[in-house]
């Protein structure tokens, strides 16, 4: 009878075993899984972040470079700020519609655009074309780049309908340190394998670092694919217990291997040790039940009472430990928790009086916009009621200069950052009809613009400081009547090109070369923009140069006593 009984009771404990090593298994494999889904989620989470950023998405829509210039700095800081905040990203860069890369470029980051031209073309026309990709086995690589892709569709995305559209693209490139960290850290048994594969057998990741970065054999993978269920799988000539959990939305599967060994060591043990441990076991779970009741008990009853009573009195309350076993942690646990709801309860109220302070904000910087707008109309009819009074008088020179002022101030402050050759030489002709006035027909101005490109667009207000430098540094300090002239069109070369030439006092030859190589050492990033600078000769030639490049801008040539000609250079846009 007892020799059956250890039969029986072997055969019972060997299932439970069994059952018990599975289901260890599977709550390892379970951990694992939360643990892969939050990675791989906290990077989707990182692009996602940069993709729907209104400055990034306003900054790839963009066509107006000094706009770009303008913002470059906030959108690297927008890609490092999000970086930042997982360690597990080693970069983060944006593609742009033109397959142009923004942001931190490596030799990684060309390698995964390479990866996509040839194995994800077709996925990158498709508007939600999110996914995740591996650069393996591919010239200049010795380890797996392992990165994610993101659409960057526009604020309008009606405006991308159609799937051959080109779409911004924000790439994140991770590192799997903290997977390879969290496996090697995880052993079931003493031998047991745990590994991380995608669908085509390559492993990812293992607790072993021989495994790391090798594929499964296709019999292998093939025997993998089938299990539903825990089964035995020979694996390196030795037989293993195999269980198999799929990471689902990213094509990973989570294998583990224990040698079959192993996993009944424990068994033998109980079968040698089984009747002592149970009879001792039962004298300790008397002894241990009877001390737990009264330690157990009491400290229970005491908490209990205590979370009734709490918010019946005045001020904070705690509770007194005495204690160190888990009920005086459970305590100290409930003593946290109070601690960070008063501490919560603190920044609700900071949180409603920022938000207060920033409402008040709001609201005087609305005032102020207002009035903003007040003073442009009080220009306007002060301008006008003196033009008014001057025509009531017949004092015709002070009605042209009102009216030429007025409309140069519209000009100046309203409309686009852009304008036609045509309004440009409308405001130019305004500016020099008030100087004739002042200076009493001190000299004559000659205008000479080709029709042909009355319609291409200029930057605004980009030739008025040039004129008004030929009038203050040229014709005024010249005795006699001087000559302005101002001729444009367009070149061989698609250009437009402006030729300002007076015939004043010119520039003195150190002078000149001094101008000259400030014009040649001209950085666009160094123009300052401020409302109130003021643009000469030198900051025109940065304005041009931000916008159009280093192929464009001013040039200067003078004679000392003879006069000064300067070169204006744009390209053509023609807007009819």
């Amino acid at each position: 009878m007892i020799f059956l009984l250890q039969i029986y009771y072997y055969t019972r404990f060997q299932v439970l075993s069994e059952d018990k090593e599975e289901l260890h298994t599977s709550e390892i494999m379970k951990q694992v899984e939360e643990r892969m889904v939050s990675f791989m989620t906290d990077v989707k989470d990182a692009a996602i972040a940069v993709s729907y950023n209104t400055t990034i998405q306003n900054y790839l829509e963009s066509d107006d470079v000094i706009y770009k210039l303008t913002n470059h700095n906030n959108v690297t800081e927008i890609t490092s700020g999000v970086m930042s905040s997982n360690k597990n990203i080693s970069s983060i860069f944006l593609w742009d519609k033109k397959k142009i890369g923004i942001g931190s470029l490596t030799k990684k980051s060309f390698r995964v655009r390479e990866d996509l031209e040839e194995g994800y073309e077709q996925d990158l026309y498709k508007r939600n074309a999110a996914f995740f990709g591996k650069v393996h086995n591919r010239e200049g690589t010795t380890n797996p780049i392992y990165y994610y892709v993101h659409p960057i569709l526009p604020q309008n995305v009606a405006d991308y309908r159609e799937e051959s559209d080109h779409y911004d693209y924000s790439i994140v490139l991770y590192d799997l340190d903290y997977v390879d960290d969290m496996l090697s850290n995880i052993h079931a048994t003493s031998n047991s394998l745990l590994m991380l594969i995608d669908n085509s057998g390559f492993i990812v990741s293992a607790n072993k670092n021989r495994l790391k970065n090798q594929h499964l054999d296709d019999s292998t993978l093939e025997r993998v694919a089938d299990i539903t269920d825990t089964k035995t799988l020979e694996f390196d000539q030795e037989m293993y217990t195999v269980q198999l959990k799929s990471i689902n939305n990213f094509g990973l599967k989570i294998v583990s291997l224990i040698p079959v060994h192993e996993a009944t060591n424990e068994i033998r043990n109980i079968r040698n040790v089984g009747s002592i441990v149970g009879l001792i076991m039962t004298l300790l779970i008397f002894t241990m039940g009877y001390a737990f009741f009264r330690s157990v008990t009491s400290p229970f009853d005491k908490i209990i009472r205590f979370m009734n009573n709490i918010g019946n009195k005045q001020g904070k309350q705690r509770m007194e430990i005495h204690s160190k076993n888990e009920i005086g942690f459970l305590m100290k646990e409930i003593n946290v928790m109070l601690d960070k709801i008063d501490a919560a309860n603190e920044h609700v109220i900071q949180t409603n009086s920022l938000l207060y302070e920033t409402e008040i904000t709001k609201k005087q910087a609305e005032l102020l916009n207002l009035q903003s707008q007040i003073n442009p109309h009080f220009l306007y009819n002060t301008l006008e009621t003196i033009r008014s009074i001057a025509l009531a008088r017949n004092v015709m020179e002070v009605v042209e200069i009102t009216t030429a002022i007025s409309d140069i101030f519209r000009y100046s402050i309203k409309g686009k950052d852009y304008v036609t050759i045509e309004n440009e030489m409308t405001c130019i002709q305004n500016y020099l009809q008030i100087m004739s006035i002042r200076y009493m027909d001190k000299f004559s101005f000659h205008i000479q613009v080709d029709d042909a490109i009355h319609q291409s667009r200029i930057p605004k207000m980009i030739l008025q400081p040039i004129v008004e430098n030929a009038i203050y540094h040229g014709l005024e300090q010249k005795s006699g009547k001087g000559i302005l002239t101002i001729q444009g069109g367009k070149t061989e070369d698609n250009r437009i090109q402006f030729e300002i030439t007076d015939n004043g006092i010119g520039i003195e030859d150190e002078k000149l070369k001094m101008i000259q190589a400030s014009l040649s050492e001209v950085q666009p990033e160094t123009l300052n923009l401020e409302v109130n600078s003021g643009l000469g000769l030198l900051n025109t030639h940065k304005r041009i140069q931000l916008a159009y490049g280093n192929g464009y801008g001013i040039e200067i040539d003078s004679k000392y006593n003879e006069g000064t000609t300067i070169l204006v250079r744009m390209p053509w846009e023609d807007l009819s």
